[in-house]
């Protein structure tokens, strides 16, 4: 009887454990297509009543322009908003490299726009495989599409849409991912891991974030440190099945009590 139940144990550790034991790089990841409401401008962002009270601002023409405005530390929040809102208006027809750059970044001068999310919808349907010029730029070409779409996810996550979320952040994983930076992809990642937690997908999660600590050389291992922390908790102890990390030990350990006590069983004496 006891043999039968520890031969059981065997069958059920290596049923739960194997599949989930495989190390996250040797599975790829498949990106689910990106859909995004299609928006018109300036019907799905318009202007807002005290951009008029705030004061002139200049009209950039040109990336140097832009960035001198958005480095600029003595310019008020609200004017550089301003600012920015002004180079989709005038440059949205006829040059992709600042309006992109000004839609990616509006949100960081003007949290409370209401309707960042709009925004940001027109931008990744325009600008989803965008490749910034390098002229200007340390990083890789493929950074400002994956800010644009980072962010829309969060917005989506914020809203009680996971599901949206989670194909703009498989895109940068996966197709995009040589041409985004470490940096962008761990912090990418957090969030997929976030929405797949939402959504019932642990084990994908724990995947997803797992292959981002051992792939990428970016500054943010601490927050996907953290997620993997708050799927632990809402999980349990079968999280445990699911990080290979742990599995692993956990069931060679398991395996080896088994192993000892059928070595000690069988050495027991019989009574006939």
């Amino acid at each position: 009887m006891i043999a039968r139940i520890l031969l059981g144990a065997i069958a059920v550790a290596l049923t739960l454990a194997l599949p989930n034991a495989v190390p996250a790089q040797q599975a790829e990841l498949v990106a689910e297509p990106v859909e995004v409401p299609l928006q018109r401008f300036p019907t799905c962002c318009p202007r807002l009543d005290w951009w008029d009270a705030v004061g002139e601002v200049p009209h950039v023409q040109t990336m140097d322009g832009f960035l001198q405005v958005w480095q600029d530390q003595s310019l008020r929040a609200e004017l550089k908003a301003k600012a920015l809102f002004q180079v989709i208006e005038d440059h949205q027809q006829s040059d992709d490299d600042l309006t992109a750059a000004a839609v990616t970044y509006y949100g960081s001068v003007d949290q409370s726009y209401p309707y960042q999310r709009e925004l940001l919808e027109l931008g990744v349907g325009r600008y989803l495989d965008y490749d910034r010029p390098l002229d200007r730029y340390a990083g890789k070409p493929g950074d400002l599409s994956a800010g644009m779409m980072r962010k829309l996810a969060r917005i989506y996550i914020s809203d009680g849409e996971p599901e949206l979320a989670v194909p703009l952040l498989q895109h940068i994983l996966g197709p995009r991912r040589e041409e985004v930076n470490d940096h962008l992809l761990e912090l990418a990642a957090v969030p997929l891991g976030q929405a797949l937690g939402e959504l019932g997908r642990e084990p994908e999660a724990i995947a997803v974030l797992l292959a981002a600590k051992r792939d990428f050389d970016g500054d943010w291992e601490r927050l996907l440190d953290d997620e993997l922390d708050r799927l632990c908790a809402r999980m349990g102890p079968a999280y445990y099945l699911y990080d290979w990390r742990l599995s692993g030990p956990l069931l060679a350990a398991l395996l080896g009590v088994i192993l000892v006590v059928g070595i000690f069983w069988r050495r027991q004496p019989r009574i006939r």
